[in-house]
């Protein structure tokens, strides 16, 4: 459940006092799965302050997210410096006033640059096109390339995008084929869509080579671009996968309108030019993606609808109906 703008924001100075940080201004980023605060302290620095959802990561799959984090800057992927608090915990606990409830708080560095999906805003031509997605391509596989000699330490702790994430008993996203916002014939047709997925995921490879840790959100709001360097921030939905789901994921969000639906083949066709320039005899991979843009669609619908706090709840029809589509296109009965 979302707290009041004004019950965050109360969280946000409690959890400050926790960490060495003399605030000189906090302000509302942004809202979605969490909340982020902009923070800056009186010398000019600026900090990100994140007030996790309840419910979504347990106090060990957090503090293991900075273990992955941590992994990737040392292979060279620019991510965001997570800060201690005065106790030496990446992460602290803060009450919300006049309630029980509680909130897991964590700051880190501000990431400078600009998104990559305002560049395209700017300048959506054909050639920004393939170059920001070339770009985006490429530095999925040099993170996937990095995984391959993860060696996570004792008490490591994720969530997994693999069958039983998707479409198990318990999915992380929830399940999609028991979707309230319909009627009997469309969770019908969604329960046999899920049975053959069940099937064709079961018999994807999970060796290091196509499957492990990946970003799971790296869309184009989630690549800052600084001069030349790219930031990868927003490891919330990090966790063991197939990293063809990766790819899936950085371009779905065209596909979510119609104007920029007709860029659809030319960003999926450069991102994958990007992948295979990085990590050269992968074409397994990209052939995976068709299933798992798929998925998005599919578990997208449970994700929506179990955050009306977001607002997307209009969307669900549409979404629907792609996801139809989609299948279709694999050759699926339903």
């Amino acid at each position: 459940m979302l707290l009041p703008t004004e019950s965050l924001e109360q969280l946000a100075k409690k959890a400050l006092e926790l960490w060495s940080i003399d605030a000189e201004s906090i302000q509302l980023f942004s809202q979605s799965e969490n909340t982020v605060f902009k923070i800056k302290d009186r010398a000019g620095k600026d900090y990100a302050l994140r007030v996790h959802r309840p419910g979504y990561h347990t106090r060990a799959e957090l503090e293991s997210e900075q273990q992955w984090t941590e992994f990737l800057s040392e292979n060279g992927i620019a991510v965001p410096t997570a800060l201690k608090s005065k106790d030496g915990r990446y992460y602290e606990k803060v009450s919300v006033a006049g309630t029980e409830e509680t909130r897991q708080i964590g700051i880190v560095d501000w990431v400078a640059g600009v998104p990559l999906s305002e560049l395209l805003q700017d300048d959506p031509s054909k050639n920004k096109i393939r170059n920001t997605f070339s770009m985006l391509g490429s530095l999925m596989a040099n993170c996937h390339l990095a995984a391959k000699s993860w060696k996570p330490k004792c008490g490591f702790s994720r969530h997994r995008w693999d069958t039983e994430g998707f479409v198990g008993e318990k999915p992380f996203w929830g399940k999609f084929w028991e979707l309230g916002a319909s009627d009997k014939e469309t969770r019908q047709r969604l329960v046999k869509i899920k049975n053959q997925i069940k099937n064709l995921l079961s018999d994807l490879p999970q060796d290091t080579n196509c499957f492990g840790m990946i970003h799971a959100d790296m869309h184009l709001d989630n690549v800052l671009k600084d001069g030349n360097r790219l930031n990868v921030i927003d490891f919330d939905d990090a966790g063991y996968g197939w990293h063809a789901f990766d790819l899936a994921v950085g371009v779905y969000n065209l596909l979510l309108n119609s104007k920029t639906r007709t860029h659809f083949e030319l960003a999926r066709s450069a991102m994958a030019e990007g992948y295979l320039e990085a990590r050269p005899k992968s074409e397994y991979i990209v052939a995976m993606v068709p299933l798992f843009l798929l998925m998005r669609s599919l578990m997208t619908l449970k994700w929506i609808e179990d955050r009306p706090e977001v607002g997307h709840n209009e969307m669900i029809p549409q979404l629907t109906e792609l996801a139809f589509e989609q299948a279709r296109g694999l050759t699926l009965k339903f």
